[in-house]
This record gives structure tokens, C-alpha cells and sequence, in this order.
């Protein structure tokens, strides 16, 4: 697609927080930085993304600001399948590692989620999904904290102008959803 995102991150929190080992403010800690497409390939890609999920192999999409894309998990690609045909959304990123960190737990572990997704509104999505058995996870929750808290706080910095929102998704609302990006939304209602 080849498009960039500004992307708030809170950088200097990680660091700061592992020497305190605590949770504390996020005050003074949010960076813009910049997502740009550039990603090693897969060797092995398809542009097949609705035949059998295939861990690891490169996804070709439309909407998405990398040439290729890959995932953990058949629902995640499912989910992806879903914003390339959504036409509200302009583009997505299927984050990897350390793309957007989110401190979440107070020994400084960070949480990175799965997707950013755009609307043509500009608000942005951060975007989680997870197996059904791990949903009341104290993981998987205390994640989903730490990233509403996170969106809070980067929706009231005056640095970034879009807003942000956060939604945790589980399999079955994604095969629920049966293509519907606006019945997805309402999962997180």
C-alpha cells in the first residue's frame, strides 16, 4: 500500500517503569513515532487468504501498509480478511513485536497487540483477538486494562490528534461477526 502511521508510543515509560517496578503515571512519556512500510517478507506468501490458514506464511492484502502480512492464529487472519473488506476502514497494520508496547503489568512486562485498524474518519483501532479459553485470563484482562488506559491517555495528549480506541476480541465474535466490521465494534460495547 505503501502509506505510513504516526504512531504515539510511550518509549521512555518502559524504561522508567521497570527501574520504579511500578505502574505510576503516563504523564510526559508519549513519542510520535512513524510506522513505515517497510517489513522482511515471508518466503512462502499467497494471495489465497481465504483458503486454510497457514502460520507463517505471507498474506497479500490491499488495505494493509505492508506488502505482506502473517499470523499466529487462523482467527487473527480472519480478522484481517474482514478490514480489507470493510470499505469504513482506509487502511490496517498487523502490528509485530515492539511496534506498539504497552507496559501492563508492574514488573515491566510489555503487551503488544495485534492490529492498528483506520477508519476513513481517522479514528484509529487497537485491536486484540484471542482464543475463547483465554478471554477471562488475568492475562489477557489485565492486557486489555493497560491498553484502555493507554488509549486514555493518548486521546488527552495534545501531540496526537486522532482517537483512539481499543477492542478485545474473541474467535467466536470474529466468526460471529460473519464479515461485519460495524458487529465487531459492538463486541466491544
Amino acid at each position: 500500500m505503501g502509506a505510513s502511521l504516526r504512531l504515539p508510543r510511550s518509549r521512555g515509560q518502559t524504561a522508567r517503569r521497570r527501574r520504579h517496578g511500578r505502574q505510576g503515571p503516563l504523564k510526559d512519556v508519549v513519542d510520535i513515532v512513524t510506522l513505515a512500510p517497510i517489513r522482511i517478507a515471508r518466503t512462502k506468501s499467497t494471495e489465497n487468504r481465504l483458503g486454510k490458514f497457514q502460520r507463517g506464511v505471507g498474506y497479500k492484502y490491499t488495505k494493509s501498509i505492508y506488502a505482506q502480512d502473517w499470523f499466529d492464529s487462523g482467527p487473527e487472519r480472519d480478522l484481517a480478511n474482514i478490514l480489507n473488506a470493510t470499505k469504513e476502514i482506509a487502511y490496517w497494520i498487523r502490528l509485530q513485536q515492539n511496534d506498539l508496547p504497552i507496559l501492563w503489568h508492574g514488573s515491566g512486562r510489555e503487551y503488544n497487540p495485534d492490529f492498528i485498524a483506520i477508519e476513513d474518519d481517522d479514528t484509529h483501532w487497537i485491536i486484540e483477538v484471542k482464543k475463547d479459553n483465554e478471554m477471562t485470563s488475568a492475562d489477557v484482562q489485565g492486557k486489555r486494562e493497560a491498553a484502555i488506559r493507554w488509549v486514555q491517555h493518548v486521546n488527552t495528549d495534545e501531540k496526537v490528534t486522532e482517537t483512539w480506541r481499543y477492542l478485545l476480541l474473541s474467535e467466536t465474535n470474529v466468526k460471529t461477526a460473519k464479515g461485519s466490521w460495524t458487529a465487531l465494534k459492538g463486541f466491544g460495547e
